[in-house]
């Protein structure tokens, strides 16, 4: 299993200036972080422009990096499964961009959310009107995703968003093509909603993405494995056990943003490393 890190650690930095740190610290694979400008694209980089795009590739290129997974945007701004129609195509079109960029620079997976936070989460209505219009959403991003020869991978989101709960990633992924749509695993998501081994059991056979950070148990707080209470040896024990044969990404935000990038990523190479020795992966 391959050890790869999200850039999300530097949104707030242009990304080709710190592809060589990355690679220093021993990764040779990132998950590209393009979380809308909301989320520091204006900082980190923006695929509405085309120069930006293209200093990205040279960039990956320079460094010998493989960018294999892109992060589409999401986020209030970018939810395609809310009922007005003009606020989700603008959704759609933002993540159909997303996968074109990802096409360009090489990525074969683009993570997305099937929709943001629920108005009222035991709103049963609510919910099940959400779901569908993001299976119809999904419908249409699938098939630029499946022109552009590039994969989605549906992510498991938070309790009270929009497949915040495993039954309801479950109703939209059977409604897609198996073959396009598959599921990321974020394991600190999971893991406070308290169904990690029941995900990792459902889609098994379509997990082709996992997002790996740590939390205290309260807050998805996107630490350092090794940092809070997950035990991330018998997580990457049971990704064997399920064959999964993609890359462990790490994604590590919030408290370490802070922190000297240097010093972050060294952490967390090693502990990987050290994660993977002792799982015998």
């Amino acid at each position: 299993m391959d050890i790869g890190i999200s850039t999300g650690l530097f949104y707030t930095h242009k990304v080709w200036d710190l592809l060589s740190l990355i690679k220093k610290a021993g990764f040779e694979i990132v998950e590209l972080w393009n979380g809308g400008k909301e989320w520091g694209a204006e900082t980190h980089f923006d695929h509405h422009d085309h120069k930006q795009v293209k200093a990205l590739q040279d960039a990956l290129w320079d460094q010998q990096i493989r960018g294999l997974t892109m992060h589409g945007p999401f986020g209030i701004s970018c939810d395609i499964s809310v009922p007005d129609e003009k606020v989700r195509k603008k959704a759609i079109d933002e993540i159909g961009l997303a996968i074109e960029t990802a096409a360009k620079i090489g990525a074969k997976i683009v993570i997305v959310h099937s929709g943001n936070m629920l108005t009222n989460s035991q709103d049963g209505f609510e919910k099940n009107r959400r779901i569908e219009t993001s299976i119809q959403s999904l419908k249409i991003i699938s098939e630029i995703a499946q022109k552009k020869n590039v994969r989605l991978a549906l992510e498991n989101l938070l309790g009270g968003m929009v497949a915040g709960e495993a039954w309801q990633l479950e109703q939209i992924i059977e409604a897609l093509d198996k073959d396009v749509v598959g599921v990321c695993v974020d394991v600190s998501h999971a893991s406070l909603g308290k169904e990690l081994d029941k995900i990792l059991k459902t889609f098994s056979s379509r997990i082709i993405a996992v997002h790996i950070s740590d939390n205290h148990g309260k807050m998805d707080d996107h630490l350092i494995p090794g940092e809070g209470t997950l035990d991330f040896v018998k997580i990457a024990r049971k990704l064997k056990e399920i064959n999964y044969g993609g890359v462990f990404t790490l994604e590590i935000l919030g408290e370490a943003v802070k922190r000297k990038p240097e010093e972050v990523l060294k952490a967390a190479r090693q502990i990987a490393l050290k994660i993977m020795k002792q799982a015998g992966v």
